[in-house]
């Protein structure tokens, strides 16, 4: 009978354990929600109603998934590309928002940054294998949550 390599039943039981305290977590914190909005101007506003619905859920954490494509001075040149400006306005900002009980989205965090760290891999390897949808400087739980 082959059993599997010692690193393998390693992030199998981390795995477990980690799906265990999300759903432990889950249970305590209910009411916590997290969301995926296209930032719609450059200073990534959020809709009043939803500013409404977090504020009252107890304030939110954030995080920036994909930042706004910017153009350079030479790309600006609309005759030569016609294509940037295009994706320039239809290419926002992703924005990530966590939103609930302080001590909800602070047990998220950890959670999320222990996942993060437990994925097979280093930390640049994973940065860089994620790196077209999170935004250099981005928290574990940013990572987490994009996924």
């Amino acid at each position: 009978m082959n059993s599997a390599p010692a690193s393998t039943a390693i992030w199998r039981s981390t795995f477990q354990t980690l799906r265990q305290d999300f759903h432990k977590s889950a249970e305590a914190f209910p009411a916590l929600r997290h969301v995926i909005l296209q930032a719609l101007d450059k200073e990534g506003t959020i809709p009043p109603s939803l500013k409404r619905e977090m504020r009252a859920a107890g304030g939110w954490s954030e995080g920036e998934l994909r930042g706004r494509m910017e153009r350079t001075d030479a790309a600006k040149d609309s005759a030569k590309s016609s294509y940037f400006g295009w994706l320039e306005l239809n290419n926002p900002a992703k924005r990530s928002y966590l939103f609930g009980d302080p001590a909800g989205r602070s047990k998220f965090e950890y959670l999320a940054e222990r996942a993060w760290l437990a994925l097979p891999g280093s930390i640049n390897g994973k940065a860089q294998a994620y790196a077209l949808r999170i935004t250099p400087g981005a928290t574990a739980a940013d990572y987490w949550v994009a996924y």
